[in-house]
């Protein structure tokens, strides 16, 4: 995963996706990047932001990207 930052500039952060957890009202997304830095960033989600998540995952062409995936190996991510 590539994550940017307007804080950051142009740095680029590499990581991936961690953990899942709860804590109270909130599912806690933790991230571990491993380039640049080595960071543990955390994203508080609400139920809202959830099922929102899960809307946008349905649509039509994130689905077809989901299901189109078949190399295992990680692709080259073009810079957004």
């Amino acid at each position: 995963m590539r994550l940017r930052s307007t804080g950051l500039g142009k740095t680029e952060l590499i990581g991936e996706v961690e953990d899942l957890k709860t804590m109270g009202d909130f599912l806690i997304m933790v991230i571990g990047t491993t380039r640049p830095v080595k960071w543990k960033v955390r994203a508080a989600l609400t139920r809202k932001d959830v099922f929102n998540l899960m809307r946008l995952m349905l649509k039509w062409p994130n689905l077809m990207y989901l299901l189109k995936i078949k190399d295992k190996k990680d692709p080259e991510i073009p810079a957004f």
